[in-house]
């Protein structure tokens, strides 16, 4: 549990390092992923739960898609009725900036399987040999939540509930890494290229 535990603040400080530090969001995410990503390989088991089959493909796609078009409403409610709640949006879609394309979009899709690889093929499936299936779903979505705040951007936080929601019972759901993966790169492919 102690190792579970340090994984979750080690995450949260790259995060926040990556979002508030001196360097480049680019290289600081890169690296914050790196960390999280050799520190779900200190568990053996989970690689083997990243085991394809057929409908990955069609559940990963379909609830990417669904998350994005959820917070693509929420992000056009809040442009056009609470545009200081905006402003958080805003901060998140100006680090696209920060690097050309061909190295931000790599990045991207190695952030996303990184996140999927710890937070639901190492820390959920702890929290669930842990605590049992729903507590140790809904103390992931919290540790997600936490390590999210440290960006200091509100609207970081909010998405990692809604998305820590639903990769988390994609996970329950097919106890498989691989649609959860799907889902994620769905999700930041689609705010990659159309943005909230």
């Amino acid at each position: 549990m102690f190792k579970v535990l340090m994984g979750i603040l080690f995450a949260a400080l790259g995060w926040g390092f990556a979002f508030n530090g001196p360097f480049n969001f680019w290289i600081s995410i890169f690296f914050a992923a790196l960390v999280i990503f050799i520190y779900s390989l200190t568990d053996k088991r989970t690689l083997r739960i990243i085991r394809p089959e057929k409908g990955d493909l069609i559940v990963g796609l379909l609830s990417g898609l669904i998350l994005f078009f959820l917070f693509l409403g929420i992000s056009i409610t809040l442009r056009y009725f609470f545009p200081d709640m905006y402003v958080y949006v805003d901060e998140v879609k100006s680090l696209k900036r920060l690097a050309p394309p061909y190295q931000s979009f790599p990045i991207t899709l190695f952030v996303s399987i990184s996140e999927e690889m710890f937070w639901r093929g190492y820390v959920q499936r702890k929290f669930m040999e842990i605590f049992g299936k729903l507590k140790g779903y809904v103390f992931m979505i919290l540790a997600y939540v936490f390590a999210h705040i440290f960006t200091l951007n509100i609207s970081l936080a909010v998405a990692a509930l809604g998305a820590g929601l639903v990769w988390g019972f994609v996970f329950v759901w097919k106890k498989d890494l691989t649609p959860v993966i799907i889902s994620h790169i769905t999700w930041d492919v689609m705010l990659f290229f159309i943005g909230l």
